[in-house]
């Protein structure tokens, strides 16, 4: 059964985001006293006594009367239009108004949504206590709407007959019985630094248009998800917030996205990262890079912008693609010791060129990444390549008794040897590349464990 969408809406700072996250059940949008934190559309499933459904936050509806000046003009039209999107491929409306601050952009909202009267219901914010409802203006009243709700997401007044009316339309408008999706959720985070393109991949991979794109670096400031379905899966694909050179340059709500960035990396079971092709790669890719590998996660390089490297009209040629694709791959593998054999997928978002193998080659990292090699197949391969490490007959004086694979997600294996201190990082590094090359793991981080095997004595 697809599933219903609830939108939240309403001008700054009137908590939407706060309702948001108590839904949810965890801060996952960013909250902060300034307009224009929330400019995309926040998307996550939502279960309420095994009725499941989609929840987004939608940025803060605003015009160019709305005294905003730190807002671009441009911002404000694209947020009205990501809202407008949104409300209307809804089910529910959350029309969220403070309960002792009624303005005109109110009442220009509440006639916008006039016309979807029947799925609206308006949720009166931050009020705290029940003096505080017996205060609310009379404004709110004359907004025109008969389903009203009181909550505080704060001390959670009123939040529970909120959430019992939200699950009692889902159930009324939806048909048949609900069932509890078992489908594998398979998380994806796209990232890079600032203006690579990272939200317009995002929107192309969702096909719609959920998250902001603008020429100005840094639109996107908090992490974004979304959802689509591919190979029997439901796929999380979070867009990110952009590195930027210094961090010393972040205003306060920019610092917090790049902590979600990272969260978002640690999180996901597979990273898109995603390059400039034009800029080619700079000190931030190779921070993007590092932490991801630092964190052991599958992942992809997405060069994109191909469109303004070769131009347009040169993106179906196949002959001369496959001249910069090969170029990129030897650069980034020379660049890099650590990813080598990384799937490398030349896009042009603006253009849509590639974007589907992008997913496709996403999903082939993250199945090797699942992937479990035998004891018996490890040893006897890596016994053809370098059959001088488990003889002992190297100068360095280790010895590889054997090697077993212990865990998946990350690939983890295990080498038992005769003395610890004799497996230097240097080998291990070359041990790894070794097993990436051999098994497959092209994309995938692996992580290596050293013990000693203790010696039984007679």
């Amino acid at each position: 059964m697809k599933l219903k969408i609830v939108s939240i809406v309403g001008k700054p700072n009137t908590g939407k985001s706060s309702l948001f996250n108590t839904f949810v059940g965890r801060g996952k949008a960013i909250v902060y006293d300034k307009p224009g934190t929330t400019i995309d559309i926040n998307r996550e499933i939502v279960e309420l006594d095994g009725v499941r459904f989609i929840l987004q936050d939608t940025g803060g509806y605003m015009t160019e009367k709305s005294g905003f000046s730190e807002i671009p003009h441009r911002l404000t039209l694209r947020v009205k239009h990501l809202l407008e999107k949104a409300v209307e491929e809804s089910s529910l409306i959350l029309f969220t108004v403070e309960f002792n601050n009624v303005t005109f952009l109110d009442y220009e909202l509440a006639s916008l949504l006039r016309k979807y009267y029947d799925k609206v219901k308006l949720v009166v914010t931050k009020v705290d206590t029940v003096h505080q409802r017996i205060m609310v203006s009379d404004d709110v009243y004359k907004l025109g709407f008969k389903n009203i709700f009181f909550v505080s997401s704060k001390t959670k007044y009123g939040f529970d007959e909120l959430v019992e009316s939200v699950r009692m339309f889902i159930l009324e408008t939806s048909e048949g019985m609900f069932e509890r999706d078992s489908r594998t959720e398979v998380k994806v985070a796209i990232v890079g630094r600032i203006n690579v393109g990272k939200s317009t991949i995002m929107n192309e991979l969702v096909g719609n248009e959920r998250v902001m794109v603008d020429d100005k670096p840094g639109t996107t400031r908090d992490s974004v998800d979304d959802f689509v379905e591919k190979d029997n899966a439901l796929v999380r694909l979070t867009d990110t917030a952009g590195f930027r050179r210094s961090i010393f340059k972040l205003e306060p709500i920019e610092k917090f996205g790049i902590e979600r960035t990272e969260n978002a990396i640690r999180n996901a079971d597979v990273v898109i990262v995603v390059i400039d092709g034009k800029e080619g790669v700079t000190k931030q890719d190779k921070k993007v890079l590092r932490i991801v590998v630092e964190n052991y996660k599958p992942f992809v390089i997405a060069v994109n912008k191909m469109d303004l490297v070769v131009g347009k009209d040169k993106l179906s040629d196949k002959v001369e693609m496959g001249r910069y694709h090969s170029a990129f791959v030897d650069f980034i593998s020379r660049t890099f010791e650590n990813v080598k054999g990384v799937p490398v997928i030349l896009t042009s978002a603006k253009e849509r060129y590639n974007i589907d193998l992008l997913l496709s080659q996403a999903f082939d990292v993250f199945r090797k990444s699942m992937k479990r090699i035998s004891t018996g197949v490890v040893n006897r391969k890596l016994r053809e390549v370098i059959p001088q490490f488990f003889s002992g007959e190297v100068s360095t004086k280790l010895r590889i008794y054997y090697i077993t694979q212990v865990e998946v997600g990350p690939p983890t294996f295990v080498v038992f040897v005769n003395k610890r201190e004799h497996f230097k990082k240097h080998f291990e590094n070359f041990l790894k590349r070794k097993i990436v090359e051999i098994f497959d793991f092209g994309g995938v981080p692996i992580k290596i464990e050293v013990r000693e095997k203790v010696r039984s004595k007679v």
